[in-house]
């Protein structure tokens, strides 16, 4: 039951995360991100994956940070990137299972850098690398519905970063 409950969980945040590829603007993004997070907690959660649960739990705050920084104009620190990456170790050390953990940890550390990132190609390359590490994370972790949500979400940033790429040089050539 456990099994099919996670699946369920996982496929509502591939949908949510999938529509949010779609919206114009950062803020209604990051909402959707976090909405999407939630069940994508819940499907860790149900699978008794509490350190991914918890990460996720975690990347939701990071979200919600985001989302109100972009709504009422004040910048995303960098002093705030050792106070996420603690809150990241923090949580894998309290429900410690095994290596694995150290898949959801990285992968977490560095979606965080990537937010922060501003040019956005960049960030772009460097969201490919924690959305890999979850495809593998989620496969192990048996949440195969939220592997296909990052495996998606790997084609999506390559489509964009395809995307502007031939945008940026068709816009030099003219």
């Amino acid at each position: 039951m456990e099994f099919i409950l996670a699946q369920v969980f996982g496929g509502i945040a591939l949908v949510i995360v999938c529509v949010g590829y779609f919206l114009k603007t950062k803020g209604t993004f990051m909402i959707t991100q976090v909405v999407g997070n939630l069940f994508y907690a819940c499907a860790f959660f149900v699978v008794g994956s509490y350190v991914g649960a918890g990460l996720v739990g975690i990347s939701i705050f990071r979200c919600l940070y985001i989302y109100f920084a972009e709504k009422f104009n004040f910048k995303f620190k960098l002093h705030l990137l050792p106070i996420f990456i603690v809150m990241y170790i923090a949580m894998t050390v309290l429900f410690w299972e095994g290596a694995l953990d150290l898949l959801a940890l990285s992968s977490s550390i560095l979606f965080t850098i990537g937010y922060i990132i501003k040019d956005m190609q960049v960030m772009r390359y460097v969201l490919i690398i924690p959305n890999a590490l979850l495809v593998i994370y989620n496969v192990l972790a048996t949440t195969y519905v939220s592997a296909v949500l990052d495996f998606i979400e790997i084609m999506v940033i390559v489509a964009a970063i395809v995307k502007f790429y031939y945008e940026r040089r068709k816009n030099k050539e003219a």
